[in-house]
């Protein structure tokens, strides 16, 4: 299964659940994106257009991948993936951005940018889904 590099694509502003964040409807190399992202595949539901869950990695019904400097809920924890319920929990922005534009305007950087991390109990996907701790990162 090909993914892309970040960098290449463009993004179009998004929000779930009240965090926004960029969408690209294609799978994306993950190595591309920085560390200061969270980083998510969503899957639709039946093939009808509609995201209805996020995780780290979607196999099945792949829509696409949303990447945010926000904090998105983990409503189950032993898979590590995020329902969307309602068509009122996401939607699309207007613009449409290249990955170098959205890290200027997210003050993030491939080194990790304008952020620093402590650690606290945070959670993270590790790459086979599993639940891991994860150091809060701030800006400065």
């Amino acid at each position: 299964m090909a993914r892309y590099d970040a960098r290449e694509e463009q993004w179009a502003p998004m929000e779930i659940k009240g965090v926004r964040g960029y969408f690209c409807d294609l799978r994306i190399d993950r190595t591309t994106v920085p560390s200061c992202f969270d980083f998510w595949e969503l899957a639709d539901g039946d093939s009808d257009g509609t995201p209805c869950r996020y995780k780290f990695g979607i196999l099945v019904n792949f829509f696409g991948t949303f990447i945010t400097t926000g904090r998105l809920p983990v409503d189950d924890m032993e898979y590590g993936e995020g329902y969307i319920n309602s068509e009122d929990e996401w939607g699309f922005l207007d613009g449409s951005y290249s990955f170098l534009e959205i890290e200027e305007m997210e003050g993030c950087t491939k080194s990790g940018g304008l952020r620093f991390c402590t650690n606290r109990n945070r959670k993270e996907m590790d790459t086979d889904g599993k639940i891991k701790q994860r150091p809060v990162c701030n800006r400065v």
